[in-house]
């Protein structure tokens, strides 16, 4: 039987194809949610990307499994990749700043 993420990642998947969904539980675990990277999403704004993600998945889910979704947040891949490089110099200035601490 296929979990609550899988059934969501296969849903996002055939709604957004070859999109790379990156999903996780949250506090408290009953919620998911995490990010879908589409190459689709590019020239999009944000509330227009969110609305679609969240359509598409009101579409598949029963109300009670839409409730358990947090957030997801919808990125084209070069976003994603801008995202992380900025977020891995801010630990990294992190680490540094806790060096100087010690």
């Amino acid at each position: 039987m296929e979990s609550f993420i899988q059934r969501l990642d296969r849903i996002l998947k055939a709604h957004f194809p070859k999109s790379v969904p990156m999903l996780e539980p949250f506090v408290p675990p009953t919620k998911i949610g995490g990010r879908i990277l589409w190459t689709g999403f590019d020239r999009m704004d944000e509330h227009e990307r969110v609305r679609l993600v969240f359509d598409a998945l009101k579409e598949d889910l029963s109300s009670k499994d839409f409730e358990r979704l947090s957030v997801i947040l919808p990125y084209t891949p070069r976003e994603y990749q801008l995202w992380r490089e900025e977020h891995e110099h801010e630990q990294d200035d992190n680490k540094k700043a806790l060096a100087k601490a010690k």
